[in-house]
This record gives structure tokens, sequence and C-alpha cells, in this order.
């Protein structure tokens, strides 16, 4: 770095010999400032900056935004009817008051009644417009999603908690149908066919959702679910599929065994098919010893096996010469066979 030094001493010399101060750094470089210049001169001298940055002249002020929080977005609560009578749903950060009275009051018209335990914030948005008629199961799944339901009762809609609406809102309705399941939260009674309503129960039990009730009576055979119209409605297409005549669709065999023992059979049977373990055949043929008729019954879901279930029963039964459970028949001619036994 140069430095600069200048020097000022009391005595003055005359003009004629002017007696130079020099001012070196440890370099090469040097100024020399006469003793006879005037204050202007050295005040016009700049300091040297070898790759320092200059100083700070005047106050810098860089201000922020002053937001350290995401700020929520504008509430919309916004229902569109389309020319055809579709609908359109658009709700963002929307209190659930707001959308319950744009698509109940403003849209549908109808008389509505909201309870005080009622609370949350609705955002949802249809790409597509819906038909006016699924308007209602929208709404439906939309409150559900805010622990409520929608009840309608002698013309008004009530929309009360879940837990409200299964402990006494709801009137009863046995083996609904697809209008009555629109209609909203609703106790809805089943009866089943064909099927066991406890194993059909077992089954529905992890599609159902919290808050809502799936009871079993046995003695007459049907189901109770208290729950939203859409969600009623899902649970009654699954019952549809598994509450069919179930012998109707089983296949069944009665094979008659010659010489080996029925019960050993069966063992050798369930081998063969896969039957022990995680196999995929497991359950699938059901193999059970008729012991009373040295018979084996083959049950199946699948009737193409009962053909390859006889092959084997031919195959196995079998056994080493005078060896084994045998049959014989005589027709007694001339005395009683119960007095000859």
């Amino acid at each position: 770095m140069l430095s600069l030094l200048v020097a000022a001493g009391c005595e003055t010399t005359s003009p004629e010999s002017p007696e130079p101060v020099a001012a070196q750094d440890a370099g090469d470089q040097s100024v020399t400032v006469d003793r006879g210049e005037s204050a202007d001169a050295l005040a016009d001298l700049q300091p040297i900056n070898d790759g320092m940055e200059a100083g700070l002249s005047k106050s810098e002020i860089y201000r922020g935004t002053g937001v350290l929080a995401r700020r929520s977005a504008a509430a919309v609560a916004d229902v569109n009817v389309l020319s055809g009578g579709d609908v359109t749903l658009n709700f963002a950060n929307a209190d659930i008051r707001e959308v319950v009275d744009a698509v109940l009051g403003r849209t549908l018209g109808v008389n509505y009644i909201i309870g005080p335990k009622v609370q949350g914030q609705v955002t949802a948005r249809t790409s597509k417009p819906i038909p006016r008629e699924a308007v209602i199961p929208a709404l439906e799944n939309i409150l559900a999603f805010n622990g409520a339901a929608l009840v309608r009762d002698q013309g008004i809609y009530k929309v009360v908690t879940l837990q409200e609406a299964a402990t006494g809102f709801a009137s009863p309705i046995v083996a609904p149908t697809g209008r009555e399941l629109a209609r909203g939260f609703g106790l809805n009674v089943i009866p089943l066919k064909f099927a066991s309503a406890r194993a059909m129960a077992d089954l529905l039990k992890p599609f159902v959702a919290a808050g809502r009730v799936l009871r079993v009576d046995p003695s007459r055979n049907l189901l109770i679910f208290a729950g939203p119209g859409p969600e009623a409605s899902d649970l009654m297409e699954m019952i549809n599929l598994f509450d069919v005549d179930w012998m109707r669709g089983m296949s069944f065999a009665l094979l008659p065994v010659q010489v080996a023992d029925a019960k050993d059979l069966v063992a050798d049977l369930e081998t063969v098919f896969l039957q022990g373990g995680d196999s995929p055949l497991a359950g699938v043929v059901r193999f059970v010893p008729i012991e009373r008729l040295n018979a084996v019954l083959v049950v199946t879901s699948q009737a193409a096996y009962l053909d390859d279930v006889e092959k084997w029963v031919d195959r196995l039964d079998r056994g080493a010469e005078g060896t084994g459970r045998r049959i014989f028949v005589y027709h007694v001619q001339n005395a009683r066979a119960a007095d000859l036994a």
C-alpha cells in the first residue's frame, strides 16, 4: 500500500531554493510536495486506493416486505348455474356456512338449518359441470370431510355433526333405493338374501369411515348403516356384489372309494391340490370324507376342477392285493339275511 506523508515545519525558506520533503513507502512510488505550495494545492491531493473499496459516503437503506408468514388466500364461495341446468362449484377457504348457503339457499332454493356445532373451512372445485341432481351428493361429500352431515326432515335440510346425525336426526329407510339414498344422511336398514349379515359386516367394516355406524342383526339377517347418502350407495353396491346364491354358484361331486379308505384318500388329494399353506389353490377346492359311504365329497367354486379330482381319485384308489378295505355283497336266496348274518 502506498502511504503519503506531508511534513510541514515552522521554518521558511526562500522561494529561490525550496527545500523539498519527500514521502515514500516501502515501494518504489513517491510523491514530493514542496513546502512552498499553497493550501489549495494540498487540498487537491486525493488518497491513493490500491484495491480497497471506497468508504460509505451516505446512508444505504434496504427495506423488506414485512411478511414473515404466508397469508391465507382470499375466501371464495361461488356456485354457477349454466344454461343447461348443470352446476359448477368453486370454493376456496370458504366458511362451511357460506358453502351451505351458496348451494342450498342461493342455488337450490330450499329451506335449511345449520347446527351451532358445525364449523370448518372448505376448499373444493368441480373441473367439469355436474348435473343438478348431483349437487346434493357433492355437498354431502364436502360436509363429510368436515365432520358434518346433511339430513332431510319434513322438507327441511338440517346440517348437523355426524355424531348428531347418527344418534337421532335420521329416520330409518328399509331396503333403500337410489332416490332415497340421494336424500342425505340416513339410517339404512339393508336386508340380505343369501349371504350372512355377520360375515358381510366383517367384509365391509374396513371400508366404513369414522363417524358412521354399521350394525348387524343376525336373527333377521340384515345390516343397519347410518351415514351419508353417497357412502350408503357405495356400500349397497358392494353388498350386491357379494349377496348372491352361494350354493347355486358352487359345484359338488360325491366320488365313491372302492379300495382305499376315504379319510386317507382325502389327505392324499389335499396334497395333490396344494390345500395347505399359502398356495394359490388353498380353499378353492375342499375335500370332505364321508366315512359312512366310504366316499369323498368335493366342493369347489370352479366346476372344471371336478374332472381333475375324479381322475386323481381313480389313480389313488388302489392298494396291495388282498389288503385294504373292500365291500362284498351276497344276495341270500333261501334263509333270512339277519339270521344268516
